[in-house]
């Protein structure tokens, strides 16, 4: 018999899935409230260079802003996407 996904047993050891997920609720929001340096860390760096990241930053550089005509071409694309999301998937989840 194969094992089941780690996921499904950290739940079950954690005790019942509903308990499971409310401490990685809890744990998310006080992950979210946390700053991270800018800098990965130097423990980091050889996976960095084998996955091929060109830069030792978290944080992307700003971008420059879309031409007023590409930004609003994007967000109709964006916009018929949910509402095709919202005409398809939805009813079939009653939502």
């Amino acid at each position: 018999m194969q094992a089941p996904p780690l996921a499904w047993r950290t739940v079950m050891v954690s005790g019942a899935p509903v308990a499971g997920a409310a401490r990685r609720a809890r744990l998310s929001r006080r992950n979210a409230s946390r700053e991270l340096p800018a800098e990965l860390p130097a423990a980091f760096a050889e996976d960095a260079h084998r996955f091929g990241f060109r830069s030792s930053l978290l944080w992307d550089s700003a971008a420059e802003p879309l031409p007023d005509e590409i930004g609003r071409a994007v967000r109709d694309y964006a916009d018929r996407q949910v509402d095709a999301v919202q005409r398809t998937i939805f009813p079939l989840h009653d939502l």
